[in-house]
């Protein structure tokens, strides 16, 4: 029961919806801690399961590099905005327009 660790915002139909379009085009992860991010680890999820078994291997791989790019993105900016978290925003767009706020700012 009693864990301390924040309930994870699931993302949205429209947020994986949109994220399968994407990922028809461009197989890289969005920025993390939006949850555009989070819809396409859902996606990717999905594409796993429904794929045949022989690209399997290849998601995977894809998959774990992105476990490790979000890690390390985490690592540099521990503040960074989280949406799965209640403190981010939904697209990479809202993202790239806060951070340039944030650099103006200076």
């Amino acid at each position: 029961g009693g864990s301390i660790r924040q309930e994870r915002k699931q993302p949205s139909k429209a947020a994986i919806d949109r994220m399968m379009k994407r990922s028809q085009q461009d197989s890289s992860m969005p920025i993390p801690g939006t949850e555009d991010c989070e819809a396409w680890k859902v996606v990717v999820r999905r594409l796993r399961d429904l794929g045949p078994p022989s690209t399997r291997r290849q998601v995977d791989e894809e998959i774990e590099q992105s476990i490790n790019i979000e890690a390390d993105f985490w690592v540099r900016y521990p503040n960074s905005p989280n949406w799965a978290l209640g403190t981010g925003f939904s697209t990479e767009a809202e993202f790239m327009a806060y951070m340039q706020a944030k650099e103006s700012r200076r």
